[in-house]
């Protein structure tokens, strides 16, 4: 449990250190800041960025000891800008009309949405929040794309075709036969777990029945002589005929 713990922690940790390296050298230090930079600056740069965020982090951590669940907290402000990205996601596959102006529009929109959702006068749920910052995301970016694209495409849009997609048999085979372990062992898995969880039950109700019975609290019925099986076998129960008179001989 620990070890899984720590690698989902780990894994997840890396996979943010590397997109904010990653946006930060890409988008605003190559872009503005040094647009003819080398790979080796690059790289340089986005460990930099990426130490710069985890002394950050740092931090900002003890500041946040007295939060009741740190992961709902995350979460929660993580949905500031979630919905926005999501709402992009989506318009961008399904609708080639969606145009870049509106893409950004609707992501900047999206997070003053969503803080203002965030006024404890509307005392909404986060999800509640999320869900409704990424519908109105979802109609900014329509409404900005169809008043500035009078054209029925994007002419930026890049055109998907279904040989894009195309893979090759080896590559379905080994596909599948993956999909096929992986299915097999959570079966496993499961059967294992909801095995040894039955048993563990069983176990547990064995004993209490039998400490109440040697007790002469209640009589096994068949039902519960049915369950307990073999561990009813060999017991002599003795109880008296008022429970009031005494203890069971």
């Amino acid at each position: 449990m620990v070890a899984a713990l720590a690698a989902a922690i780990v894994s997840s940790l890396a996979s943010m250190l590397n997109s904010v390296a990653t946006i930060f050298t890409m988008d605003i230090y190559r872009a503005y800041i040094n647009k003819n930079a080398s790979d080796k600056q690059t790289v340089n740069m986005g460990r930099i960025t990426a130490a710069v965020a985890l002394v950050t982090a740092v931090l900002i951590a003890p500041f946040l000891e007295d939060v009741p669940q740190v992961f709902q907290f995350i979460q929660e402000y993580t949905g500031v800008v979630s919905p926005g990205i999501l709402a992009v996601f989506i318009m961008g596959l399904f609708w080639k009309k969606t145009t870049t102006k509106g893409a950004i529009y609707g992501v900047l929109s999206s997070i003053v949405i969503a803080l203002l959702l965030k006024l404890p006068s509307l005392e909404l749920p986060f999800l509640t929040q999320m869900y409704y910052t990424m519908i109105l995301t979802v109609v900014i970016i329509a409404g900005v794309s169809l008043t500035t694209n009078p054209e029925d495409e994007d002419p930026e849009a890049i055109h998907t075709t279904a040989s894009m997609f195309k893979t090759s048999p080896a590559f379905n085979i080994g596909a599948y036969t993956i999909l096929i372990i992986t299915t097999a062992l959570y079966a496993m898995s499961w059967y294992a777990v909801k095995t040894t969880i039955i048993q563990n039950n069983k176990n547990a109700l064995q004993c209490l029945f039998v400490g109440s019975y040697l007790n002469g609290l209640t009589a096994p019925s068949p039902s519960d002589r049915f369950l307990l099986g073999d561990t009813m076998q060999d017991q002599t129960i003795h109880q008296t005929s008022d429970p009031s008179d005494g203890f069971p001989i």
